[in-house]
């Protein structure tokens, strides 16, 4: 079962059939540990491997390394439309050389450790310079962990190049009339074409602008790099700045309310071209 929001009226026409039905077989629902984590989607790499592309923020917690990209503890899950649940990894080299890129413009690959039994019909993968403020666009996720697709359509309302964030980074984003609720992260944000063979993924669902949450949260990042600093030393300062950072993570995550942001495709699929 899942749930389609076309305000009435808005376009003249629904999304029609091939738009879901790709929207069936392509997005996928990621759990770690078995707890709904968020949204994920199917692409290509460029020699036709079928990988999972969803967002840092949403698998950072599991135990996952670059000798152990399943985790420890941990299996990470995508769950199809019709309930197929295929256990998948993170690549090793976002968990390794990779891994600032991953965490600063929050976009994750993973690989199936089986292939789904199902037809998966990918979304062309796109660019950022292909959408213009006030081109429609749609996107699909998993809001409030409920377990079924939620398909909601708007346009894109700002595109920023070169944004500035807190960490200095400049980064290529936007922000949409669409709004986003935890669990939406690392759903695809795809433009309208002609017909759905054309349709083309732009950005990958990130981050929610809301009262008292005004820049984009980076949080994840800091948390990240605390993390790694307190395998190395047992500092009690430090462990005090890693409890604060994951209480901020937590608090914000349950943010849900505001206006919904996406980071370019782009930062994603450069990784996916260099790769080997």
């Amino acid at each position: 079962m899942f749930l389609s929001v076309v305000p009435f009226g808005l376009y003249g026409q629904s999304l029609g059939k091939e738009r879901i039905n790709k929207i069936r077989s392509s997005v996928v629902h990621i759990f770690v540990d078995g707890l709904s984590k968020g949204t994920g989607f199917i692409v290509l790499d460029k020699h036709g491997k079928m990988l999972v592309l969803t967002c840092w923020h949403t698998i950072e917690n599991s135990n996952a390394n670059e000798s152990n990209p399943v985790g420890n503890n941990e299996q990470i899950t995508a769950r199809f439309n019709d309930g197929e649940e295929v256990k998948i990894a993170i690549l090793p080299d976002i968990l390794g050389s990779d891994r600032s890129s991953a965490i600063t413009y929050d976009y994750c690959f993973l690989e199936f450790l089986s292939l789904p039994k199902q037809k998966i019909s990918p979304f062309k993968i796109g660019a950022f310079s292909d959408i213009e403020e006030g081109d429609r666009i749609y996107m699909c996720g998993f809001p409030l962990n409920i377990d079924q697709h939620f398909i909601s359509t708007g346009i894109l309302s700002t595109k920023y190049i070169g944004k500035t964030d807190k960490n200095n980074q400049d980064v290529n984003c936007a922000l949409m009339d669409i709004s986003l609720s935890v669990g939406n992260s690392g759903g695809p944000i795809i433009k309208f074409c002609r017909n759905a063979k054309k349709d083309i993924v732009i950005g990958i669902a990130t981050y929610v602008v809301s009262h008292g949450r005004k820049e984009m949260p980076k949080y994840h990042i800091w948390l990240d790099q605390a993390r790694q600093e307190a395998k190395h030393d047992n500092n009690p300062m430090l462990n005090g700045i890693l409890a604060t950072l994951e209480g901020i993570v937590t608090a914000t995550q349950y943010t849900t309310n505001g206006i919904g942001g996406c980071y370019s495709i782009d930062y994603a699929m450069n990784y996916l071209k260099s790769a080997k």
